[in-house]
């Protein structure tokens, strides 16, 4: 049996299992209680029962999604999935699609797990979204690659586009290619370094030629105080406009704390990007309440002091930009034990919707008020 045929055969198996737990899972997502053992753990907030978020909006409200193959995965989890069909119509694979996953070898593609995932996506009736270029998740062949880097890019990125053209609906084409520096310049990554300074508007038009009707997206994080790396990429973005590069949307990154940034550096942020023209997402949704404090646990008090952000974060969104510009709204993970904090920098804390015993916290109830304007 050769390689293709039993991958074939491993997809179909585990795509069966998915859709069986998507189906059996369908009425199992009631957050009042947690899973199994978890009865000592009611919230102390009480029940909350948002039914589904994402029927809210008249945009797109997404996820992130674990969906490499091993423990936690999204295939493997009907808790997980039963959430994400629930309150989620936008899926967002977690690194599957990063370059070390995806092309491990010069020569060779793994597509394995993001057909999964979209085949996943497309029996829910859910979009998906992923990403291209980033100067991390590097694979090593990259690092010692001496042949002709614009040709290397250019067929990276037209393998994938045009392999998922008219079934991935958007693309973050490149991600957080400026630095840190005041005032910041093209971050030294790998593709800045050996395609040059113009390798982030290469990347875009090869994207467009891969798939024409696909949405292309620039995404970057610190956009707040000072602005200076708001001002270079809406610099970038009209030296695009002004060469007839494609771009149609803007990722604006938003990990951020219950009292920080400010509302109206948020407010400053979200004009700024309205005033672009392009479509406006919020493409990384997390609030962080213990990440300069060393609190022991969740308690109602901080909570409520998350619903509360939660709830103007959205309405800010609402009220400042324009329907047609809506991009859409990411959470960053599903639940508190799946979120970025507790998986990658292991420290205890709770940005995201559920708790970690998938009961809905007042976050949620939060981000539901702001989608309503309530």
């Amino acid at each position: 049996m050769n390689k293709t045929t039993l991958k074939l055969i491993s997809f179909i198996v585990v795509l069966s299992g998915i859709l069986s737990c998507s189906s059996s899972s369908d009425n199992s997502a009631n957050n009042s209680s947690g899973p199994t053992g978890s009865e000592d753990a009611y919230p102390p907030w009480g029940t909350i029962n948002i039914d589904c978020l994402y029927c809210l909006a008249d945009f797109d409200i997404g996820t992130v999604v674990a969906a490499h193959l091993g423990e936690g995965n999204l295939f493997e989890r009907p808790d997980l999935q039963a959430v994400a069909n629930q309150h989620f119509n936008f899926i967002i694979p977690g690194y599957i699609m990063s370059q070390e996953i995806i092309r491990p070898e010069e020569n060779r593609f793994n597509f394995f797990e993001s057909d999964m995932l979209l085949a996943y996506t497309q029996a829910n009736g859910q979009s998906m979204h992923s990403s291209l270029l980033w100067h991390l998740q590097v694979p090593e062949w990259m690092h010692s690659f001496s042949g002709d880097w614009s040709a290397m890019m250019e067929n990276h990125i037209h393998t994938i586009v045009s392999r998922y053209a008219g079934q991935i609906e958007s693309w973050t084409v490149v991600n957080e290619a400026f630095d840190d520096n005041i005032p910041p310049g093209l971050r030294q990554s790998v593709w800045q370094q050996n395609v040059g300074d113009d390798y982030v508007a290469q990347a875009f038009s090869a994207a467009r030629a891969a798939d024409p009707n696909a949405e292309l997206y620039y995404n970057e994080y610190m956009f707040y105080s000072p602005p200076d790396k708001f001002n270079a990429v809406v610099n970038m973005i009209e030296d695009f406009k002004a060469r007839s590069i494609p771009i149609d949307g803007l990722g604006l990154q938003m990990h951020i704390l219950v009292d920080w940034p400010s509302l109206d550096e948020i407010r400053d942020m979200l004009n700024a990007a309205v005033g672009t023209g392009l479509k406006v997402r919020l493409s990384e949704l997390e609030l962080f309440l213990n990440y300069h404090d060393n609190h022991s646990e969740l308690t109602l008090d901080l909570a409520l002091q998350q619903e509360q952000r939660y709830r103007e974060i959205v309405r800010l969104y609402m009220e400042l930009v324009p329907i047609a510009q809506r991009g859409g709204i990411v959470i960053w993970g599903i639940n508190d034990a799946e979120s970025h904090a507790q998986v990658h920098e292991a420290r205890q804390d709770w940005p995201l919707l559920l708790d970690e015993y998938m009961n809905q916290k007042p976050a949620m109830r939060g981000f539901a008020d702001g989608l309503t304007t309530q």
